[in-house]
């Protein structure tokens, strides 16, 4: 039962991804279509991010691009370990300069 519990589960998030139709950030350019949702993963070794759809170009504000980096480190951390010089990254609280 509890494999069925997990593909239930992955097949949910699976409709999940791709366009919203929403612009929570506003539009970046003439071209921009607007949120869209993808997962970070790994299969078969190597790390996957998955769209739901096809996708020309992605923007990210800082933030987010920093969390996109954190995914992809934990992925990378998962199929090879941890090597020195790329542990977790450490962050100042918010609100903090260097």
């Amino acid at each position: 039962m509890h494999h069925s519990s997990e593909n239930e589960k992955l097949l949910q998030e699976a409709k999940a991804l791709g366009a919203t139709g929403e612009f929570p950030e506003g539009k970046l350019t003439e071209h921009d279509e607007g949120e869209i949702v993808f997962r970070v993963g790994s299969h078969q070794g190597k790390v996957v991010i998955e769209f739901g759809t096809p996708v020309a170009w992605l923007g990210m504000t800082p933030q987010q691009a920093l969390r996109l980096a954190g995914l992809l480190e934990r992925h990378v951390n998962r199929l090879l370990g941890p090597s020195p010089g790329l542990g977790p990254r450490k962050t100042k609280p918010r609100g903090q300069r260097t």
